[in-house]
């Protein structure tokens, strides 16, 4: 099991690499990781999905922010909508198979 486990993680080094995400801090590639898994069909993730999810519900508040706005900052999430939609859209590349 331990085995399978570090390929996993090797596997998913080398994909942060070849993305660009490796720059990112843990809990900033763990928002990335999150948006992706709760966005709709279209690329939206609504800001209080993020917060429900649980690679980031030891993130504490202030934080989350941090990153969110760090995100937003460096073009790898975009707000959508106006100043407290608290909707946000992926602007790195996206799975092809999401649904």
């Amino acid at each position: 099991m331990l085995s399978r486990l570090a390929s996993l993680r090797s596997l998913l080094h080398e994909m942060e690499q070849e993305t660009g995400l490796s720059a990112l801090s843990p809990s900033q590639r763990d928002l990335i990781y999150a948006a992706e898994s709760v966005a709709s069909a279209d690329g939206v993730a609504a800001l209080s999905d993020l917060q429900c999810h649980p690679l980031l519900k030891n993130m504490t508040r202030p934080t989350f922010f941090r990153h969110l706005s760090t995100l937003v900052d460096q073009q790898l999430l975009v707000h959508i909508g106006s100043e407290r939609s608290g909707l946000y859209e992926l602007a790195v590349p996206q799975d092809p198979h999401r649904k």
